[in-house]
């Protein structure tokens, strides 16, 4: 028995026969995490007396026992008995489902799977297998609803006597394997765009979507345009080239088409033009946005009121002279 600290550290040297002289290579440093197998103690040095498969602590020397056992050395067998547990962890339509029967303290294995308190009996869709260690497995191979229920495993003895019944478990169909939907999940989802595939309702199809796999694209895309815009003409030229932000336009099916009467840069003259631009998507869904261009003529407004002050000049002028007409005349 090497009886060694915790912690131990070793120095590693090598040696090449009688030439060189012995090299370092290192030292290696180790922790002794506890006992060999059956042996327990400070330094390991008491011989563990557990049975049936139980373990025995490292230091002090007491057994734990493996199931169906008991007593300070795991020698005494308890009452039989069984524990039933699912191995499937999750459900579903059409899947296997798979149950563990353990069974302890019984001589021999007969053993009943039960449902809603009625025997199962082994065909094509419900097969069990049992083995040396006291264990059952339970499966069924294409679960409906025939098999949702309470589920027990009973353990007779050779004479039909019960030996242990195990607990209760409860078995419920969780949904649709992936891909499948309806009442007996006997439908294929296919649903398109990334939408989700309800158990009973199929394809949920989200805002802007329809169709039994949410293919066709009801949603119009959207188009933002400026507000509008007023600009001055020069003293020389009622035309203007007129510029505006980029158009913004989106869809929930990539970039729509956009399309314009008009685009940025153009040239406009006096009045009031109304610029409209249209958004189409991939399914001609489509939308409209528009806004309106004033452009004031200040060039003209100048020279209509030169030409108005010289009418009223020339008009003063013929008064005027209109007037000393008449007073000649009468004289």
């Amino acid at each position: 028995m090497f009886n060694a600290p915790p912690l131990t550290k070793f120095r590693l040297n090598a040696s090449f026969g009688n030439l060189y002289p012995p090299v370092e290579i290192g030292i290696v440093e180790f922790k002794i995490a506890g006992c060999p197998l059956n042996k327990y103690g400070g330094h390991c040095e008491y011989d563990c007396h557990c049975l049936n498969g139980a373990t025995c602590h490292g230091w002090n020397g007491s057994c734990k026992c493996a199931q169906g056992w008991q007593g300070p050395a795991c020698d005494i067998p308890m009452e039989p008995y069984a524990i039933l547990s699912v191995v499937t962890d999750d459900v579903r339509f059409y899947s296997s489902l798979r149950l563990q029967c353990l069974y302890y303290n019984v001589d021999r294995n007969p053993l009943l799977f039960e449902l809603n308190g009625e025997s199962l009996s082994e065909d094509d869709a419900v097969i069990w297998t049992s083995d040396p260690s006291m264990s059952a497995l339970l499966i069924i191979n294409n679960m409906t609803e025939a098999f949702e229920g309470t589920y027990r495993c009973k353990v007779y003895s050779t004479d039909d006597n019960i030996f242990a019944v195990s607990n209760a478990v409860n078995v419920s169909i969780q949904g649709c394997q992936s891909g499948v939907w309806g009442q007996h999940c006997d439908y294929r989802c296919n649903c398109v765009n990334h939408i989700n595939c309800d158990r009973y309702n199929g394809c949920v199809c989200e805002s802007g979507w329809e169709g039994r796999t949410c293919e066709q694209d009801v949603q119009p895309p959207s188009v933002e345009c400026p507000p509008n815009i007023t600009l001055e003409a020069s003293d020389t030229s009622a035309a203007v080239n007129v510029n505006w932000p980029v158009i913004k336009s989106s869809d929930n099916d990539g970039l729509p088409k956009v399309l314009s009467n008009f685009q940025s840069g153009d040239t406009f003259y006096s009045g009031t033009t109304i610029v409209t631009y249209q958004a189409v998507d991939r399914s001609n869904n489509s939308v409209f946005c528009s806004f309106a261009v004033h452009i004031k003529d200040l060039g003209n407004k100048k020279v209509y009121e030169i030409k108005s002050w010289e009418t009223i000049i020339a008009l003063i002028a013929f008064l005027v002279l209109l007037s000393s007409s008449r007073c000649h005349y009468l004289y």
